[in-house]
């Protein structure tokens, strides 16, 4: 070990050995200084190994705070565009209440929402394929044009096919 007290002479108290400070510590515990070693011995590896472990810890926890770090950047790139307060009920929303509400609702509900839109997307996009609304407004345009050129009946009503039309001339 260190020296005892008498061999340590005028040393400042920074530069007294940690295992001498603790012998000394325990010497009125033991009967003296050189009963104390041991103990002394057993408390520094003691302080060393706890000191070692806090050390680690220590970097440890510098390693989670870059950790923390680089989450904290994701959840705001991740959030990036969102509104700043949940959107008013039965309202039209923004894209960026919709993106606050996906980023709310549960993992679950997120992929539902999610299959909805793409199974919208699909049907629209069939529907712009297959031109739809030029079907629907050639058949309007087709209507309109067979109610201008109804030709009027011997009696003077004008003739309309069963399916257009129920006839309730007979009807109570």
């Amino acid at each position: 070990m260190s020296p005892t007290p008498d061999q340590r002479g005028d040393f400042a108290p920074s530069e007294i050995p940690a295992d001498v400070v603790i012998q000394d510590a325990l010497a009125p515990y033991f009967g003296g200084f050189e009963q104390a070693e041991p103990a002394a011995k057993a408390v520094y590896a003691a302080l060393t190994v706890t000191y070692r472990r806090a050390v680690v810890d220590a970097e440890q926890l510098a390693g989670d705070e870059d950790e923390l770090r680089q989450l904290r950047a994701e959840v705001a790139w991740l959030r990036a565009g969102e509104a700043s307060e949940p959107p008013a009920p039965h309202v039209t929303l923004t894209p960026a209440e919709w993106l606050w509400k996906l980023h709310d609702a549960t993992p679950e509900k997120r992929l539902h929402v999610i299959e909805v839109l793409l199974g919208e997307v699909d049907r629209g996009s069939r529907c712009f394929r297959m031109n739809h609304e030029g079907v629907i407004e050639d058949l309007r345009a087709e209507l309109a044009r067979a109610q201008r050129n109804r030709r009027p009946e011997i009696d003077g009503e004008p003739r309309m096919h069963p399916a257009l039309s129920q006839d309730t001339r007979d009807a109570p």
